[in-house]
């Protein structure tokens, strides 16, 4: 009995260890793994700039215990390139195993590419103005007036081939269609591709887009010229005036001669005879009187 119990025992360690020795085996033996690692380039003078569009990442295939791939996964891993050496024109570059500093038990099998070309240009920085740009038109008798950028003005940085050519910039588009009221919209500005905004800065503006009322002249024709106050008989000599009506173009389209427009002389307090008098012009509120035609009047009273 003593002697089975002792076997079985001996079996059960001799199992345990061949379980614990696979999962042991498993985890230690090499295996490989794919991995796509961003490119960071350090140490550029501040007098230049990477133009173009380089490779963002290269892609590798790595090998090591899976224990440590896994955990590797977990680690912001870069391919620091230094270009503490670069000058103005093409810089080709190798890309290997000394850029991606690994930990230590893991190797690369293979790296693409195995070298960059990048292009480095001068550097510069300036002040644009900031345009708004809009488009379609505002509601019908109404005028854009101009608009506001807050800031007025941004600092960009980009290759100076590309910033010399920049006199401005423009924001995206904003619709003012059918609008009847001046508004604020926090709008971006159309940056150009290699170009950023300077230290601080946003890309993202104020735009204050101004609407008013269009206002015009309109001129009404023979309105007739009435008599006020007096219970004589009176002649007014012309009969009517012509006017020109300043206003806004909404109100002025309305307007209707009688209802709206009045013109009158004042004759209270005249006896009978013939006198030289201006009109007088009633006008809705909101307009003013911008010319009269005739401005003098001959009335007659008659006893």
């Amino acid at each position: 009995m003593k002697k089975k119990r002792l076997l079985f025992s001996l079996l059960a360690v001799c199992c345990l260890l061949v379980v614990s020795g696979f999962f042991l085996w498993h985890r230690l033996t090499l295996v490989d793994s794919e991995a796509s690692i961003p490119i960071k380039l350090e140490k550029l003078p501040d007098d230049l700039i990477v133009s173009g569009q380089p490779p963002k990442e290269v892609e590798v295939l790595l090998r090591g215990q899976k224990i440590t791939l896994k955990a590797l996964q977990e680690q912001k891993l870069a391919c620091i390139l230094d270009l503490t050496l670069a000058k103005a024109g093409l810089l080709t570059l190798p890309i290997g195993e000394s850029n991606l500093r690994l930990p230590e038990g893991i190797s690369v099998v293979h790296i693409e590419p195995t070298s960059i070309t990048l292009r480095i240009e001068p550097k510069l920085t300036k002040t644009v103005p900031v345009t708004i740009t809009l488009t379609d038109n505002p509601a019908s008798g109404y005028k854009l007036a101009p608009s506001l950028s807050t800031p007025s003005v941004l600092e960009i940085t980009g290759p100076e081939k590309i910033l010399t050519r920049i006199d401005h910039l423009a924001t995206l588009p904003i619709s003012i269609k059918d609008m009847s009221e001046s508004f604020k919209k926090e709008i971006a500005v159309d940056l150009p591709s290699e170009v950023t905004i300077g230290k601080g800065g946003s890309s993202v503006v104020t735009a204050q887009v101004n609407i008013e009322e269009n206002i015009i002249t309109r001129r009404f024709e023979n309105i007739p010229v009435k008599g006020r106050d007096t219970v004589l008989s009176a002649k007014i000599t012309p009969p009517d005036i012509n006017i020109d009506v300043r206003g806004p173009e909404n109100t002025l389209s309305g307007l209707s001669v009688g209802s709206d427009i009045q013109a009158y002389v004042d004759l209270k307090g005249l006896t009978p005879g013939t006198y030289a008098r201006r009109a007088q012009i009633t006008l809705p509120v909101g307009t003013t009187l911008d010319g009269a035609d005739p401005e003098v009047f001959t009335v007659t009273i008659k006893p």
